[in-house]
């Protein structure tokens, strides 16, 4: 599998530093957000099996806290994969068009699956920075961040720039593929992750919280160190996770 980055002219931005930012539609953007946000109010009234009132993504926390929820059993009894619904939503539809532009490509996502992203402020929601091609099958494909609520210089999701260049024997994983495939983890406060964290790095590391408002969207090399970025603000940070895959890709 070849990195998608390998392929773009010398002078790309995303070749360069390994991610790029990207502006799109605000008013589709916001009809985005409000269908998630309705989503994830009908999944917790369907948890607590009453109705709640005044939730924003925003203020997730707050009904947690408001209805005794513990965050993880409720994240999952849901799982993360969202409804697919979305996934033909205009502000998606025109994501793509404009990574198609940029990267003269004809991308798809990824498993037509979008995953949603949750990190409660002050708490150890996130995991640490890693690198998704340590997962081979990611190498060729581009990630996205597309925040929805929070993404605060203090919240956003954190990144390396440049570090989609570094060799294996720069940065080494605390586990390999193969041990994740025969079911090792990755624990952190009590809660396993499959994805390996950094080991060691003979690089220095200087993470960089990308500066996006509503409606923008980074796209990032699946080489590129990053991490679920702890959140320092005093709102829920809620992003969606989703890869895009050029449709000449086996």
């Amino acid at each position: 599998m070849i990195p998608i980055h390998e392929n773009l002219p010398d002078n790309h931005q995303f070749k360069i530093y390994g991610y790029k930012t990207y502006r799109n539609d605000l008013p589709s953007f916001l009809k985005l957000k409000l269908s998630f946000q309705n989503y994830m109010k009908s999944k917790i009234e369907d948890f607590l099996d009453k109705p709640i009132k005044d939730f924003t993504l925003e203020n997730y926390h707050l009904h947690l806290g408001n209805h005794g929820i513990d965050h993880h059993k409720f994240i999952g009894s849901i799982g993360r994969s969202i409804d697919t619904d979305q996934l033909d939503m205009d502000y998606i539809k025109s994501l793509i068009q404009i990574a198609n532009l940029d990267f003269d490509n004809d991308f798809h996502i990824y498993e037509t699956k979008i995953e949603f992203r949750v990190v409660r402020p002050n708490n150890e929601d996130n995991n640490d920075l890693h690198r998704d091609h340590w997962f081979p099958y990611f190498t060729s494909l581009v990630n996205i961040y597309l925040p929805l609520a929070s993404s605060f210089n203090d919240s956003a999701l954190g990144i390396v720039p440049f570090s989609h260049n570094w060799s294996e024997e720069e940065v080494i994983p605390t586990f390999t593929y193969e041990e994740s495939k025969a079911g090792k983890k990755y624990i952190k406060n009590g809660i396993a992750y499959s994805v390996p964290a950094i080991k060691s790095c003979s690089k220095d590391i200087n993470l960089h919280r990308p500066d996006l408002t509503e409606g923008d969207f980074m796209l990032f090399s699946p080489k590129l160190i990053h991490g679920g970025g702890s959140n320092g603000s005093n709102h829920t940070r809620f992003s969606f996770e989703i890869r895009l895959q050029s449709s000449c890709a086996k």
